[in-house]
């Protein structure tokens, strides 16, 4: 079972149709990453999954609450597609184990992202009169991203009952800022590919 404080906002998350809308809509339009797996494995015949508590890289700045919401989003991906979620620290022998780490981590900046858009604008504009049909954001690409969330979530996948490493995933979430939709889309990405691994899509 879930406890302390993790139980209780897991318990909200489910009161609150709305966020499962978020999560739910979020996920269906996040193609899948191919999860390099270790030649013969494959996650086919797992049903239940068990999410370890969020890892760290001692040189990026993220704390444990963030960690922390980034493991509630992966469970609550992966509860949507129907799958058990079993506690980590007491999940049957036959259980999916998800481990992550945040391996780079870098804050968003509104202030950088109005200005970045900004340009963008004033650049495009200024393109316009010359004929150049290419958004000024292709032409000068760090525009698009200035400001932005970004951070590198690696996932590895292991067997509970041999301890066998089955494969690993790397996600790379880019978002403006704001790091509950940057750690919404890696949680979505990690369950798709789970999914698609196990339904062979």
């Amino acid at each position: 079972m879930l406890m302390g404080s993790r139980k209780t906002i897991l318990l909200l998350r489910r009161a609150t149709p709305f966020f499962f809308g978020i999560v739910l809509c979020a996920c269906a339009t996040v193609q899948p990453i191919p999860i390099a797996m270790e030649p013969g494995a494959s996650l086919k015949s797992y049903h239940a999954i068990a999410v370890a508590p969020v890892t760290v890289d001692s040189n990026v700045p993220v704390d444990s609450r963030l960690a922390g919401e980034l493991q509630l989003d992966i469970e609550e991906a992966l509860e949507q597609k129907g799958y058990q979620i079993a506690d980590y620290d007491h999940a049957p022998a036959g259980a999916l184990l998800v481990e992550c780490e945040y391996v780079s981590f870098v804050p968003g900046s509104v202030t950088k992202n109005v200005a970045a858009v900004g340009a963008t604008a004033v650049a495009e504009a200024a393109f316009w009169p010359l004929g150049v049909l290419v958004p000024a954001s292709a032409l000068f690409p760090e525009m698009s991203t200035a400001g932005d969330t970004e951070a590198t979530v690696k996932a590895s996948f292991g067997d509970k009952g041999s301890g066998q490493i089955l494969g690993d995933l790397v996600v790379n979430g880019n978002n403006p800022p704001g790091v509950d939709a940057m750690q919404k889309y890696v949680a979505c990405q990690i369950a798709n590919a789970i999914d698609a691994n196990i339904k062979g899509s």
